[in-house]
């Protein structure tokens, strides 16, 4: 008699935890994440979003997603800049009286006085920190810096290199802020060039004008009639908030204006002209400076005046004829087609 065979039983595969319940726990700790970062104690992250999304000129909506406007303001109110409340004493800028005699304060008054050639008539300065890369630019006379407006304003604008190439610029960076009217790009505020009022835009809380004078003194005060008069401007633009005045720093809290691209104009006592622009919005070059950082970095380089100039997509840097920075215009801050165009522009030929 045969013996029958047994079949052996196949003990059942420990299985191992499927991928979507890894998948599942993973979105779970994200969502416990975003909700700490965005309404748990600590106000860091909450600052940092809504500061950046409401320093935007068209992505403000990504903070009103997840907050009421009250806590908006409570959060911009905690983290704000309060402008020096003064208007640029203009006798304390003497034009031309710098001097290299080997003698210097710092690094950076080094880095701004040190030439590396006699003849040379501007100097690019590298500004690298933890979190945004840029440059600062040092023009040793004033009076070749002018504003020039784009030959196309009353349609789209221009790129900035195109006003560099128009312009014939050896320097140029962005100026005004803008909005669009009929088809126009119209700047912010009172517009000033070659001493004649070419526009006028609306207004907004801690601006004002940004311009030279006659004597070619960087003048930071407030848009009056009276102003208009007493400063004599042959070159100016509207915009804010103003980081130094007279020497002395404006008092920011927090992460006032967010981290974002920056343009930033300003003048030491000496007269030196100093041009900074600062990238963002990038794995490569940094995700952006705040108000605080541009203040601090003025202080360094020794400026008397200083204030803020357009900023985000529109931030642009071109010397001789090449664009210097990566700008993220229309969304994209990807290498390329990424300029905004601008209604005017700040330029040394």
């Amino acid at each position: 008699m045969k013996k029958e065979k047994k079949e052996k039983i196949k003990k059942p595969k420990k299985q191992g935890v499927r991928f979507t319940t890894f998948l599942l726990a993973f979105l779970d700790i994200c969502a416990v994440c975003g909700i700490l970062a965005m309404y748990g104690p600590f106000s860091y992250v909450r600052d940092w979003y809504v500061t950046t999304a409401m320093g935007t000129g068209t992505h403000r909506y990504l903070a009103q997603i997840f907050y009421s406007n009250d806590s908006i303001v409570r959060i911009l109110a905690a983290n704000s800049i309060e402008s020096v409340d003064e208007d640029t004493d203009t006798g304390k800028v003497v034009i031309g009286s710098w001097k290299d005699d080997g003698n210097y304060a710092s690094i950076y008054e080094e880095q701004i006085l040190k030439k590396d050639f006699p003849e040379q008539e501007y100097k690019i300065i590298e500004i690298k920190e933890n979190k945004y890369k840029g440059y600062l630019v040092a023009i040793y006379d004033p009076s070749r810096v002018t504003l020039y407006t784009a030959k196309d304003i009353n349609k789209h604008g221009n790129f900035a290199t195109d006003i560099a190439k128009d312009s014939k610029a050896q320097v140029l960076i962005n100026g005004s802020a803008f909005g669009r009217h009929s088809g126009k790009l119209v700047p912010h505020g009172t517009t000033i060039m070659g001493g004649k009022i070419i526009s006028k835009g609306r207004t907004r809380s801690n601006a004002g004008i940004i311009g030279f004078t006659n004597d070619d003194v960087l003048v930071l005060c407030k848009d009056t009639k009276e102003n208009l008069n007493k400063y004599n401007f042959r070159d100016a633009v509207y915009f804010g908030p103003f980081f130094i005045v007279n020497g002395k720093e404006s008092y920011t809290k927090g992460q006032a204006g967010g981290l974002q691209p920056r343009t930033a104009i300003g003048q030491r006592k000496d007269g030196i002209v100093l041009f900074l622009v600062i990238d963002g919005r990038s794995s490569s070059n940094g995700i952006g400076a705040t108000y605080a950082d541009l203040t601090k970095i003025f202080m360094r380089y020794g400026a008397y005046n200083a204030a803020n100039m357009d900023g985000g997509g529109s931030t642009s840097l071109v010397v001789e004829g090449k664009l210097m920075n990566n700008p993220c215009g229309y969304g994209s801050c990807s290498p390329g087609y990424t300029q905004r165009y601008i209604p005017n522009a700040w330029v040394f030929k």
